[in-house]
């Protein structure tokens, strides 16, 4: 059947391809020959069909309607001549593409295009083949892979997660250790591994195995103590308040890991609040004072001798893409001299910062606990802020931080994003 004359009569054109795979036209176009001829290239594609199923391109679109979806998929040509993964265009190699945009740009017509089997054939106007699996078109449209949703939690629903530790061996020796504990930090901000040994060497040998440290001028592997090494709080016997770490960078670490190697006295308690928890606690109490920490950007910094790292952002940070809280950057300690606020709007924003920090504060979103030698704790530094109890006595920590991007790169290899 031509293609002018399943134009000329819409009806028959959805009776015709009532079956499995079967072509729709644009719901919001003026169907007219003379209007399908404005697509690129000036020529409607010649319409194939077969049993298995029907395609055409037209208006710069191929849209294909199929059991695998319940919407039609409308696919821009250009995209798809972007996305094809024939050995002339994609190094299998690599993983990276061969093209330039500029040469894809000119060869985005098309002559002839059909589905058969489950899979997209389209010949390009300089004879060039392309074939795409339905399946992984659809994977654009819909968010097919299961990934692990946040679980929120406070002090009383903490109590009922019981979040298991994976045993070092575990870890070490069978994909199913890193696979639970990767799990555990995705789904609760946090995960611990148990029964390691109390050195520094044994603490590193067990971070990679998720990945290499991230090495800042704490060094890559750091142990502190009460001797002030760096000008910080942390090196200090003092209470530590609820914060994430790295404000001062323009990406904070991903993970933080902590391992007590040694502790002589009293005190120096754990603290854990979830950040995800208390955002959806203010946004849902106090929503304006959520969006303007989410748009109000403000500077965090780190000073010792030759050293001056500086960053600004907000205070909770919204995904470009999605609009859903990506990461908290809360810290009372590193806040810079303020001046990215204007003196009129000084007044919300300090009422803004003070109701989040009554969330932080409040004990009922504080999951303290001790933390002893042999177990590691490794919590979401973009998440999950942590703390201390003051203590007394000699103690020593053992820990590291890792890239966001790289501890996501190993989630994504085992299939959790």
């Amino acid at each position: 059947m031509m293609l002018k004359e399943l134009i000329r009569n819409s009806r028959r054109i959805n009776k015709y391809f009532c079956h499995n795979y079967h072509l729709q036209v644009h719901r919001n176009y003026n169907f007219s020959y003379d209007r399908l001829k404005e697509y690129r290239g000036d020529t409607p594609t010649r319409l194939l069909n077969s049993a298995a199923g029907n395609a055409v391109a037209y208006n710069n679109f191929i849209t294909l309607d199929n059991s695998l979806n319940p919407k039609p998929l409308n696919f821009n040509l250009i995209w798809l001549r972007d996305h094809c993964r024939c050995p002339e265009c994609y190094n299998y190699s690599t993983n990276q593409k061969r093209c330039s945009i500029l040469d894809i740009a000119q060869n985005a017509s098309v002559k002839e295009c059909t589905v058969e089997n489950n899979i997209l054939k389209i010949i390009w106007t300089d004879n060039h083949k392309s074939t795409f699996s339905l399946e992984w078109l659809s994977q654009f449209y819909n968010n097919t892979k299961k990934c692990e949703c946040p679980v929120l939690w406070n002090k009383r629903i903490m109590k009922s997660l019981n979040i298991k530790s994976i045993d070092v061996k575990d870890f070490l020796y069978s994909d199913k250790g890193i696979l639970e504990l990767l799990t555990s930090v995705l789904r609760f901000g946090v995960g611990f591994i148990k029964n390691v040994l109390p050195t520094k060497e044994a603490t590193e040998q067990v971070i990679q195995k998720i990945s290499h440290t991230q090495r800042t001028f704490f060094g890559d592997m750091w142990e502190f103590t009460d001797s002030l090494d760096h000008e910080d709080t942390a090196y200090t016997r003092d209470a530590l308040g609820a914060h994430t770490d790295n404000t001062y960078f323009s990406e904070a670490a991903g993970l933080q890991v902590f391992h007590c190697l040694h502790h002589d006295g009293e005190g120096g308690e754990t603290l854990l609040v979830d950040g995800f928890y208390v955002a959806k606690h203010l946004k849902e109490k106090y929503p304006t004072s959520y969006q303007r920490l989410t748009s109000t950007f403000i500077e965090s910094e780190f000073k010792e001798a030759e050293k001056h790292y500086l960053a600004c952002g907000p205070i909770l940070k919204l995904n470009s893409i999605t609009g859903e809280l990506e990461q908290v950057r809360f810290n009372m300690y590193d806040r810079a001299p303020l001046k990215t606020v204007a003196m009129e709007n000084m007044q919300d924003f300090y009422e803004d910062f003070i109701n989040l920090s009554k969330i932080i504060c409040d004990p009922q979103n504080e999951w303290w606990f001790k933390l002893q030698p042999g177990t590691v704790l490794i919590f979401n530094n973009w998440r999950v802020l942590h703390g201390r109890a003051a203590y007394t006595g000699h103690r020593r920590i053992a820990g590291c931080y890792i890239g966001y991007s790289d501890w996501h790169s190993k989630a994504r290899t085992l299939g959790l994003l």
